[in-house]
């Protein structure tokens, strides 16, 4: 597997259409991580899902790097875009390049967690990458709201509060789900 499959996967994934809205509101109004929930696409589309366990661990690997990297990174290119185009372009590329590394890091965490084959194993095999994508962006709403669990419904449907869940409109969460499955990524035959 190539070691920046994670990263091809994410950038095509995060230019369809309304995928890149979705993953940036949940990041600005939740504080949701992008390379997170774009990690939870990658392994759902190859029919895999995580548990809590290797989202926390996950969340917990990438908490330093996303405080003193990203963040600042982000907060330069923010501050530089209205007035400064040089150093919002130079903090842009600073900030893709340090999302890569994440992504990578990520991607070899995910590799070394799916090869395991007694009961530690994180990363299950299921039966499709629709029912794993909702799974898996459960699993990591769960572990980053601190809730615990998070049923399905939550993500993907009103969250069992029917006609009145509806009416309050999609949450951030329900939108990248939706906007994660009208745009599915194919895999390639070397497998990215």
């Amino acid at each position: 597997m190539n070691v920046d499959e994670l990263w091809r996967y994410a950038e095509i994934t995060y230019a369809r259409p309304g995928v890149s809205a979705a993953c940036l509101r949940l990041q600005d109004e939740c504080g949701a991580d992008v390379n997170l929930l774009l990690a939870a696409a990658w392994l759902a589309s190859r029919g895999l899902i995580w548990d809590a366990a290797t989202v926390d661990a996950l969340i917990a690997g990438c908490a330093a790097w996303r405080r003193e990297v990203i963040a600042p990174l982000r907060s330069a290119r923010r501050r530089f875009k209205a007035d400064q185009p040089a150093f919002y372009s130079a903090a842009q590329t600073l900030e893709l390049s340090a999302e890569q590394v994440q992504l990578r890091y990520l991607q070899s965490e995910l590799q070394i967690r799916s090869g395991q084959a007694d009961g530690i194993c994180s990363v299950a095999k299921t039966g499709g990458a629709p029912d794993a994508l909702v799974a898996n962006l459960a699993a990591y709403r769960a572990c980053h709201e601190n809730v615990g669990s998070v049923e399905p419904g939550d993500v993907s449907g009103d969250g069992g509060r029917g006609a009145a869940g509806r009416a309050l409109g999609p949450s951030p969460w329900q939108g990248l789900l939706h906007a994660l499955k009208r745009a599915p990524v194919e895999r390639s035959p070397d497998g990215g």
